[in-house]
């Protein structure tokens, strides 16, 4: 009668390590991620338990809106015993009921770019299937970014919903603008990528939580200058609008700076304002809306420089027939008259030869690497870079057809 028995306890033993070995007797659904710990109930206790109890459950976490990194910690008490990150929506194996004790929960900590970060307790043993979060919304966001470096200064110009507070931090390389509470809307994110000039070598938007980071490298030669940074804000009664801007380099009113620009609108020539030099500027203004252009231009682009580009009007003036120049919407305007000048200023986007000029003196003021990016900061500091090349490829092309004839004689 012992060898029935012996044999008996081999079943039960081999029966015992399977159930130890798979100790929840089902393979992890697909799509699923595990977060149980290790089992600390016997087989013994698992096998006279119903179903319910003994096997692993699923639970789907989703937010609101879908993609937010999930951190998921399980703990039992102040210990942590498990930790993954996914991203969500997520299907999470959690321990069966017998596994877990009254003290065992999931946090979830679900973190999004341009929300705020949300975190829920679900207790282990009182799971349900579903959980949802909803996710708020930063208090301000970034809706514009523009970039203009002319002359020795750059400035970076933010437009945002509300009004801003924002600290500078040199960094051995630059510097770093940390802005609270602040997401980044997708239509300026865009505009950061391959941004370079003569100042900055790159521009790099890093959210970190609920706060964004704006990391300027300046190239090693403007960092041995030791360039000063300036900070200013602005709000626009006009459309409810707010902003600040970040100056880098030469004060408006350096002495350098300013010789530097009227040397190079002294330099443009009366053929790079005529001829087939407007087929380009035509090319550039068909393809530029026409706001964003006059934002560029006008007196509201909050540079600094409008007195270079007043200049640069007059500068016009000198090179057109009677000091004359006409707008695209047929008005002419004599610039050697101050108030005429003034007027053609504020409508600087529409003059016929003003972006012509303009193009011209961005090749004297920049060296040839760079030309193409201060011309964009000129005429597009709100365009991305890519956008801004393919418009003024298709100009340039316009203006090798309109020399081709003449070429051609």
């Amino acid at each position: 009668m012992a060898r029935p028995r012996i044999r008996s306890a081999i079943v039960f033993c081999s029966m015992a390590l399977a159930c130890c070995a798979n100790p929840d007797g089902a393979s992890l659904p697909e799509a699923a991620v595990d977060l149980r710990p290790s089992p600390n109930r016997s087989a013994t206790v698992r096998s006279i338990l119903p179903a319910s109890w003994t096997r692993p459950r699923i639970v789907e976490i989703t937010t609101s809106p879908a993609g937010a990194t999930l951190d998921l910690f399980y703990l039992r008490g102040n210990v942590q015993l498990r930790f993954l990150s996914t991203e969500a929506p997520a299907r999470v194996v959690i321990p069966a009921r017998l596994d877990a004790t009254r003290r065992d929960v999931v946090l979830v900590r679900a973190t999004l770019d341009g929300y705020r970060v949300a975190e829920q307790v679900i207790e282990s043993r009182a799971a349900r299937e579903r959980h949802a979060i909803e996710l708020e919304a930063l208090p301000n966001r970034i809706e514009r970014f523009a970039f203009r470096d002319l002359g020795g200064r750059a400035t970076l110009l933010f437009a945002t919903r509300e009004p801003l507070r924002f600290q500078l931090h040199d960094e051995a390389d630059g510097f770093r603008i940390l802005l609270p509470e602040t997401a980044l809307a997708d239509e300026a994110r865009t505009m950061f990528d391959g941004l370079a000039s003569e100042l900055v070598a790159r521009i790099e938007p890093i959210p970190i939580g609920e706060d964004l980071v704006i990391r300027v490298t300046l190239r090693s030669d403007a960092e041995d200058h030791g360039l000063p940074l300036r900070g200013r804000r602005w709000r626009n009664p006009a459309d409810d609008s707010n902003g600040f801007a970040i100056d880098v380099g030469a004060t408006i009113g350096d002495v350098d700076r300013v010789a530097r620009l009227r040397a190079a609108l002294a330099a443009v020539s009366v053929s790079e304002v005529s001829g087939c030099a407007l087929a380009w500027e035509r090319s550039v203004r068909s393809s530029l809306d026409p706001t964003s252009l006059a934002r560029a231009l006008g007196p509201s682009a909050r540079d600094g420089d409008a007195a270079f580009r007043h200049e640069a009007m007059r500068r016009l003036g000198e090179l057109v027939p009677d000091s004359v120049v006409r707008s695209t919407t047929g008005a002419t305007y004599r610039v050697d008259r101050e108030i005429e000048a003034m007027a053609a200023s504020s409508v600087a986007s529409e003059v016929v030869g003003h972006l012509a000029l303009l193009r011209s003196a961005s090749s004297h003021l920049a060296d040839p690497e760079h030309r193409g990016e201060t011309l964009r900061g000129l005429l597009a500091p709100g365009f991305a870079v890519l956008e801004w090349n393919a418009i003024s490829d298709e100009a340039e092309r316009s203006e090798q057809r309109c020399r081709a004839p003449t070429a051609a004689h």
